[in-house]
């Protein structure tokens, strides 16, 4: 069997908690930059799918490439909630977000990956009830292997 990553124990945990465990709680600097992040991400992915460069005929999923591009995603709006995942890759870089909106909170997951630099994960909590338990979360990785291009490739 194999052994998560730390990158897939932090997406993990993530999901479950919404939090990056034992990682140190900051205040949340700019609510309101959050807001527009998530609502500018839910535009996005809305408005690509079903467009003409997307091959995933199922409705809420969208999968699109283009020359060195890649993306995939998921999206559920309901009266209450909203909840994303979105993951977009550029020849040896990744980027990840995962977005779960419910009526008490928004919980925001985003991570960037290239080899030549440390992944970066970053948590972003608002509580709508009490804001002043709302926080942000930073963790450094190591660069994720998977992106390293073979040997002799470039």
């Amino acid at each position: 069997m194999r052994k998560l990553t730390a990158f897939a124990k932090e997406l993990k945990g993530f999901d479950k908690y919404h939090e990056l465990r034992h990682v140190p709680k900051l205040a949340l600097e700019d609510p309101e930059e959050l807001i527009d992040l998530v609502s500018e991400s839910f535009e996005r992915i809305r408005a690509e799918d079903d467009s003409e460069l997307d091959y995933d005929p199922l409705p809420n999923r969208v999968f699109t490439t283009r020359k060195e591009d890649t993306m995939g995603g998921v999206y559920q709006i309901t009266e209450n909630e909203r909840h994303l995942e979105r993951t977009d890759i550029h020849l040896r870089e990744r980027r990840m977000l995962r977005v779960h909106q419910t009526p008490t909170q928004l919980a925001v997951f985003r991570s960037f990956s290239h080899p030549d630099f440390p992944q970066v994960l970053e948590c972003f909590r608002l509580d709508y009830q009490q804001p002043q338990n709302s926080f942000y979360q930073k963790l450094n990785l190591a660069p994720d292997p998977w992106l390293y291009a073979p040997a002799g490739a470039k």
